[in-house]
């Protein structure tokens, strides 16, 4: 007996294998990846939010100083990264706030009547006993002139007793300039090394709040003579336009060098060449 051949389409066997194929997926076990938990924000800081909230609304009303107080108050506190943008934003505001103040308070004071102006350089050089040139209304303190008399201006503190042949740094600085931070420490090594030999400091601080100032002593303690030109009666007649600037006086009572700024090694190796010079010097006060 003959075996007959069965001839099967090819398309029905790709579709048979199609098929099984098929059944096989449906058998097959479906992994689904398990979701992720949800990140939960941390709880925001209820007191340094309110401290902004202060910060924020005392700059918009102008009043830089009672906002850098909120600012100062968020110390050691812990703030979300929002916290901290709105934070430093803030401290940018205020610092040019109170530039803005300090300039305005400049300018109020070089406009004292020309009268007025006039009868105090004449009362600074009847008294004054130094030489070189005596500060004229309406110019800057500058180098050859003669140190003014610093009682003659109204100035809070202690001044030194005597003045009288002692090589001087006189410095005017502000708690909101940025590198008064940095010459301070400068100051008081010079002070230490150099104050029994003759040096006097005196920084005159011209704040208009004098809590302002003490709060940046508290921060930078030093042991020089800190005096306090609330009325701006000296930095107006020395015509004072940046923080800090100094000037490194003789023992004749005359400007030597004037120094605009602090910047850094080099002020601070310029501030020992010459204060070492003018003590080693034998110019007398007249």
């Amino acid at each position: 007996m003959k075996t007959k051949n069965i001839l099967v389409p090819l398309t029905t066997v790709a579709f048979l294998v199609w098929t099984a194929g098929c059944d096989k997926k449906n058998d097959a076990t479906v992994n689904v990846a398990p979701e992720k938990p949800k990140e939960v924000a941390p709880p925001v800081n209820a007191k340094a939010q309110s401290l902004l909230d202060s910060a924020k609304s005392l700059t918009g009303e102008g009043k830089a100083q009672d906002a850098l107080a909120k600012l100062k108050a968020l110390s050691g506190e812990k703030l979300s990264s929002e916290q901290q943008a709105l934070a430093t934003s803030l401290q940018v505001q205020v610092d040019k706030l109170l530039a803005a103040d300090a300039k305005a308070a400049t300018e109020a004071a070089a406009k004292v009547a020309p009268a007025k102006a006039a009868a105090d350089a004449a009362a600074v050089a009847a008294k004054s006993v130094k030489a070189g040139n005596p500060l004229k209304p309406g110019e800057p303190l500058k180098v050859g002139d003669a140190l003014p008399d610093l009682a003659t201006f109204g100035l809070e503190g202690q001044m030194p007793d005597e003045l009288k042949g002692k090589v001087i740094l006189l410095d005017f600085w502000a708690s909101w300039c940025g590198p008064c931070k940095e010459s301070f420490p400068v100051m008081e090594e010079l002070h230490q090394k150099y104050g029994s030999k003759g040096l006097v400091i005196l920084a005159v601080n011209v704040d208009e709040k004098a809590a302002s100032m003490k709060d940046f002593l508290k921060e930078h303690p030093v042991q020089f003579t800190i005096l306090h030109d609330a009325t701006k009666k000296l930095v107006g007649a020395a015509k004072i336009g940046s923080m800090p600037t100094s000037f490194v006086i003789g023992k004749d009572g005359v400007v030597v060098s004037l120094h605009k700024g602090f910047h850094g090694k080099e002020s601070s190796t310029q501030y020992v060449a010459e204060v070492e010079k003018l003590l080693a010097s034998n110019v007398a006060s007249k």
